[in-house]
């Protein structure tokens, strides 16, 4: 009984210090998931594809080299010059990769997800902030748990007075 209890504490004290990810991690992974909607998991060439392929840059690539190409994929994509319905999508879309891989920290982010692999299942918090229940559903859940709660202390309660008799 003590080992378990010391156990239990011990998992909840390392739980607190694991690393989780972060409201920047949730935007990468946004963005890549928006990326992979527009162009597809895979690019002309069969490679997966990242933030570095949709700007058509190596992965080694300084923040010059991707203004460039962002530059150069925007004039192509601007909603004024291109009439096709996804570029309008697809130029947002550049924009922010633009931020992520020029800013120093963003990009070490996304390197290392990209290394990893971006995830598929990203944990409850990446869920619960996007999922915003309305007041229905609230009154639903608050009536039946407290229901649940009510019969089991009556059940508690009704199995103690019957131990006594």
């Amino acid at each position: 009984m003590r080992s378990s209890v010391l156990t239990f504490l011990l998992i909840c004290c390392l739980s607190l210090c694991a690393l989780a990810w972060e409201k920047e991690d949730y935007a990468i992974f946004d963005l890549h998931d928006k990326l992979v909607k527009i162009k597809g998991e895979k690019d002309v060439k069969g490679k997966r594809i990242d933030f570095y392929g949709a700007l058509e840059v190596p992965h080694t690539a300084t923040p010059i080299q991707i203004s460039r190409a962002y530059r150069k994929q925007s004039l192509e994509l601007h909603p004024d010059k291109n009439p096709a319905p996804e570029a309008a999508s697809l130029y947002a879309l550049l924009t922010s990769i633009n931020k992520v891989l020029k800013d120093k920290d963003m990009r070490e982010r996304y390197d290392k997800h990209r290394s990893t692999g971006i995830p598929t299942w990203r944990g409850t918090g990446y869920y619960v902030a996007r999922y915003k229940p309305g007041l229905p559903f609230i009154l639903s859940f608050l009536v039946i748990a407290i229901s649940i709660g009510q019969y089991l202390i009556q059940e508690v309660q009704y199995r103690q007075l019957k131990h006594k008799i």
